[in-house]
């Protein structure tokens, strides 16, 4: 018989003279690509200053290690990840966060401030342009000038402010005209109008507006009740528009704080004020607002309810250091933004698992997957979750719907939002025994449950290993994808592999301890290294058993004779008949081997086995049959 073919991968399910010629009952370290005995590349060192476990971050192109298990999730070009006991985070620019935003928890206490009240009086003085005819012979005239204002009448208002407000004057009319005519005297039709204001109720200070061109506009402020402001200008249309009759409240309030980052926009859920004031025509202080140390907010915004706001809306966004904030705003002047982030809390602690699916983050804590809000990555609000029977231990995204498995099931979760999440069990006996197994393989899931390797794309669990390999224990530690091969990380430093292309599966032993794919290519993590996996110049050692070969079935017993092997060596090539070694040869070269069998070797089955780092490359044996 002539063997050419040593591609079919392992199979130990069936009896070894039932599994195809092509197949091994060992395959280890074998480029089955090559359809010849050849071995696989070592590995060789490519990364320094690794850690075990690590993540190809794809927007920043470059690594993220740890040295613990932890499952990360990329979304929106920033990074994610949970441990399962410290608070989960977000990588920003190279910088680490918690991620979501611990809300206030205390302060914000209120006081009603004195109330301020419109001024009620006003002077006005004018002043007109003039030239004096002097009598004295040889003495100039004399001309003064006050300023461009012409006379007519005009509309003043006057805004009285302190540090709890603003409020409004009446409007106060004067008529600005010339003086009595007078001997000697020429007036012209301008000058000034002087306005002071000595009232009771003047505030810290006020400032004085006229009325052009129909809108109110800035003169001058009077810094104090002695203070005099001189109106000169007739067009003051680029002047400060007096915008609003009064800044003081009226009714009953409450407050509530958030915690602000700019650095991706999240907003933090409220702390409101456990108490609530009343106020006619005053202001509001509120005091005691916490000053926060996580690093990543930037503002704190202040949300007002009550007098003419009947939902919570922005006051004011305060710098960090801002404890005391005296609110002058009118329920008119208000920006307008509405709290929308009541429940937004940050993720548990112990969440694991994290993963990204439709726009939304999902965790597992315990029995119950939490997940968030679509797009908003930072806001895990408490009653966002879904119960399962047991603890969950994997969680990955298919295309229909996202699978969720305990240690003996799987589920599939399916919905349009969170609102409208609904989980449907897809198998009741196998589930998952290593979240860091579950990669996507050409758009179906891979994991490793207790009886091997399962598929699902959405739909039924299969074990796709069962076929060959019956019940497969494996010891994982993670799984990836790599060039259509899904490739298990177990404990002992092995690999087992299943390639989807080739329908095989394979052993590889290249001492690792971990698995990760980034940048385009395999690594795998060794003694403070990441290692490109099959790069090296070095073949590693490869390891192949036959089939058990019954030519003319078990019934029929054979002589066996000449044995001939094309080799490149080295390689080391036994001989078993009968499962017992009767022939073993070492070759380094690349020649033709014969083995010449014992003539004693008659059996009614035979078998081979290869090591070394060399290639067999085509395999032929006589036999004649015997009597029984």
């Amino acid at each position: 018989m002539r063997l050419t073919a040593f591609n079919g991968g392992l199979n130990v399910r069936v009896d070894p003279h039932l599994i195809q010629d092509n197949q091994g009952r060992v395959f280890n370290n074998i480029d089955d690509s090559k359809g010849t005995l050849t071995p696989v590349k070592d590995k060789v060192q490519a990364i320094s200053d690794a850690k075990k476990y690590g993540v190809w971050f794809t927007a920043e192109q470059r690594w993220v290690f740890s040295d613990t298990q932890i499952s990360w999730a990329e979304f929106q070009e920033k990074l994610y990840y949970a441990d399962g006991s410290t608070r989960p985070k977000k990588v920003i620019d190279g910088t680490t966060y918690n991620l979501g935003i611990t809300p206030p928890s205390s302060g914000l206490n209120l006081f009603v401030n004195d109330i301020i009240s419109p001024v009620t009086t006003i002077d006005f003085i004018d002043a007109t342009n003039y030239c004096y005819d002097d009598p004295e012979p040889g003495t100039p005239d004399v001309c003064t000038t006050y300023g461009y204002l012409p006379h007519g009448d005009y509309e003043y208002i006057l805004l009285n402010v302190n540090a709890n407000g603003k409020i409004q004057s009446k409007v106060f009319t004067h008529t600005f005209s010339a003086p009595d005519p007078q001997p000697r005297y020429t007036y012209y039709n301008a000058g000034w109008i002087r306005v002071s204001c000595d009232d009771a109720e003047f505030g810290d200070y006020v400032k004085v507006y006229r009325k052009y061109q129909g809108q109110y506009r800035l003169v001058d402020i009077l810094t104090n009740p002695s203070d005099i402001v001189y109106d000169k200008e007739l067009d003051i249309s680029e002047n400060e528009k007096l915008e609003s009759q009064t800044d003081l409240l009226n009714g009953t309030y409450r407050y509530a704080l958030t915690y602000y980052s700019s650095l991706d926009g999240t907003e933090s859920a409220p702390y409101f004020s456990g108490e609530e004031v009343e106020v006619t025509n005053g202001s509001i202080s509120v005091k005691n607002i916490p000053v926060p140390s996580d690093p990543q907010i930037t503002q704190k915004y202040l949300y007002r309810l009550g007098g003419n706001l009947t939902e919570w809306t922005l006051v004011d966004k305060l710098p960090l250091s801002t404890t005391t904030y005296n609110d002058v705003k009118a329920d008119t002047l208000v920006e307008g933004s509405l709290l929308t982030t009541q429940g937004y809390l940050p993720p548990k602690n112990s969440l694991r698992y994290l993963t990204e699916a439709y726009a939304m983050l999902f965790g597992a804590v315990g029995d119950k997957l939490y997940f968030t809000p679509i797009g908003l990555p930072n806001a895990w609000p408490e009653s966002y979750y879904l119960d399962f029977p047991t603890t969950i231990t994997g969680i990955a995204e298919t295309q229909i719907g996202l699978l969720v498995c305990t240690e003996n099931k799987t589920w599939l979760v399916t919905g349009t939002g969170p609102n409208s999440l609904a989980q449907q069990l897809l198998d009741g006996s196998e589930g998952c025994i290593n979240h860091y197994t579950m990669q996507n393989l050409e758009g179906a899931i891979m994991w490793v449950s207790r009886n091997g390797i399962c598929a699902s794309n959405g739909g039924s669990v299969v074990v796709t290993t069962k076929t060959k390999m019956d019940r497969l224990v494996l010891n994982p530690i993670n799984a990836v994808v790599y060039d259509k091969t899904y490739y298990v990380q177990q404990a002992d430093g092995t690999l087992f592999a299943a390639d989807a292309d080739a329908q095989t599966l394979k052993t590889f032993e290249l001492g690792t301890e971990s698995l990760q794919v980034g940048d385009g290519k395999l690594y795998g993590y060794s003694n403070g290294y990441l290692h490109e996996l099959f790069a090296s110049s070095a073949n590693l050692k490869q390891e192949w058993l036959s089939a058990e070969f019954a030519i003319g079935g078990l019934t029929q017993q054979k002589f066996y004779k000449n044995i001939y092997a094309y080799i490149d060596g080295p390689i080391e090539l036994t001989v078993y008949i009968n499962g017992k070694q009767v022939q073993q040869i070492s070759y380094e070269d690349t020649d033709i081997v014969q083995l010449k069998v014992p003539t004693s070797s008659k059996g009614n089955r035979i078998q081979f086995g290869v090591k070394g780092t060399g290639r067999l490359l085509e395999l032929y044996w006589e036999d004649n049959s015997a009597n029984a």
